[in-house]
């Protein structure tokens, strides 16, 4: 029996760097006070970090970023730099377990720098943008993005459905009132629990999740078309899985108790979210080429499909359901992984 000689390639560093984030003036001059001394890949790397833990709060405590993604895209970013000033918080490595650092930012700041930006929404909307990042002012509203991270032009089938997608309605006072009982419940979890309770750092980050949210919806400079119903332009980007996603979360990645607030008193509101719809998509394209799709049927049709095959392969479901899209939509795996599997 010949051995099969695999050809080792070099690690290919798929992460990201954020690089823009709207904030108001009184934010901005928050992190500039702390951040004035060093260099700008640096400074870089903490906004990425502190961006990062506000989008992923209700997900993820503590932000990955590994060592080949700094030298690839911030090449003179100090961690160490950031920590010796107590602004992050850092985790150890693991070559044997291919684990990174990890990252997060130190609980005073993050409360600080969110405390800064409790304003009545009409003042978020008037007030003047600048990008965390650079301190330049930022105040257009974001639009669609229709191309990738290497300027490729996404498939016309998915920026031409975008496009379609012109405006999106919500309720301002019922919105404002969802956010007071989250912070309500916020509050009350601390003086149960303590603040920083595993009780407590839940509600923040429903808190923190949906407030997030409402302020992309209030950076896109929303009108009122009534005493309180608000109009504005959403803007959406392609995700590696071929999923469409509202830029910086709005409604999207909000809370259902958001959600229906957001849409109470809106009148011939629809749906058109469908259940499962990528496996379902597959499930009729494998029928009218007639292969046997009962496999994948059966899966759509189970309940507890994605839970069961998530904790086979060990990985949260959320990761389970991007893989699995990623594959619908042309990914391939890879040859290492292919051989794993049939040894196994």
């Amino acid at each position: 029996m010949t051995a099969t000689k695999v050809k080792k390639s070099a690690p290919v560093c798929k992460g990201y760097i954020i690089s823009s984030y709207r904030v108001i003036k009184s934010q901005l001059d928050f992190v500039n006070s702390f951040l004035g001394d060093v260099n700008e890949d640096t400074r870089t790397l903490f906004c990425h970090i502190l961006v990062s833990v506000i989008i992923n709060i209700k997900k993820i405590e503590w932000i990955p970023v590994s060592s080949t993604l700094i030298k690839k895209k911030i090449q003179k970013a100090s961690w160490k730099a950031l920590q010796e000033l107590g602004l992050i918080e850092v985790t150890d490595y693991s070559h044997e377990n291919g684990l990174s650092r990890e990252f997060k930012v130190t609980d005073i700041i993050l409360d600080r720098f969110l405390e800064l930006s409790n304003l009545s929404p009409e003042e978020i909307i008037n007030n003047t943008k600048y990008n965390l990042f650079t301190g330049r002012k930022s105040d257009s509203k974001l639009t669609n993005q229709k191309y990738d991270e290497n300027r490729n032009e996404e498939p016309i089938l998915i920026t031409s459905a975008i496009d379609l997608i012109k405006k999106g309605f919500f309720n301002m006072k019922a919105i404002e009132v969802h956010l007071a009982d989250l912070k309500a419940e916020e509050n009350k979890a601390a003086e149960e629990y303590g603040q920083y309770s595993k009780e407590h750092k839940k509600a923040k980050a429903r808190f923190i999740n949906d407030d997030h949210c409402f302020k992309a919806i209030l950076n896109q400079s929303p009108v009122r078309i009534s005493e309180d119903i608000w109009c504005y332009s959403p803007a959406y980007r392609v995700q590696m899985s071929g999923r469409v996603s509202h830029i910086l979360g709005g409604l999207q990645s909000a809370s259902r108790r958001m959600k229906g607030a957001a849409y109470m008193g809106i009148q011939d509101l629809r749906n058109y979210d469908l259940k499962a719809s990528q496996v379902s998509g597959l499930i009729q394209q494998f029928k009218l080429a007639k292969l046997d799709a009962s496999w994948l049927e059966n899966y759509r049709d189970s309940p507890s499909a994605k839970k069961d095959y998530a904790a086979q392969v060990g990985v949260s479901i959320d990761c389970w359901k991007k893989c699995l899209c990623a594959l619908m939509f042309g990914a391939y795996v890879s040859q290492l992984l292919t051989i794993a599997l049939k040894v196994s």
